[in-house]
């Protein structure tokens, strides 16, 4: 073996002084502990605000749509109340006395997941009536727009369809 053979070897064998640089699982690893840590720190310094807002908008969405089809299924008005921060829905009753349909007041309407009434919460400042006749289009003539958290809700006038733009 000749002086010159030995050279080249040592120059391509890497040594334990000669080793520079990270191998790609320590870098793709770094990098999903930074997106882990980012996700996490990141909803803390976002706040809930706004998904509470959306949240609410689309459980009072969800109510309307319900005492829309609610009117429909019974042939009897019912009207979604919201006031200070909560709705209800109530249908108008059957009198038992005279055997007409759907006058002998209003019945708070019962949720048809839990043993109460239907009731939830909404943006604190929303104060709104929206009542269903037995078609399912909204009494109030013009459509509605309901304003929960800055942003629109729908109901439209000939049809009773509720949608968020």
């Amino acid at each position: 073996m000749s002086a010159g053979a030995t050279n080249k070897n040592r120059r391509l064998s890497a040594g334990p002084g000669l080793a520079r640089g990270f191998t790609l699982v320590e870098l793709i690893l770094v990098l999903v502990i930074i997106g882990v840590i980012a996700a996490v720190a990141g909803s803390r310094f976002a706040g809930t605000r706004a998904f509470d807002e959306l949240g609410s908008r689309e459980e009072l969405a969800s109510a309307l749509r319900y005492a829309q089809r609610l009117a429909i299924a019974s042939q009897c008005p019912v009207t979604v109340t919201i006031a200070g921060g909560a709705y209800s829905l109530t249908v108008a009753a059957e009198n038992t006395a005279t055997a007409t349909p759907c006058d002998g007041g209003n019945v708070a309407v019962r949720d048809p997941l839990g043993s109460g009434a239907y009731q939830g919460q909404t943006a604190p400042a929303l104060n709104a009536t929206v009542r269903f006749n037995a078609l399912g289009q909204p009494e109030a003539g013009g459509g509605t727009v309901l304003n929960v958290g800055g942003r629109s809700l729908r109901v439209e006038e000939e049809t009773g369809y509720v949608y968020l733009p």
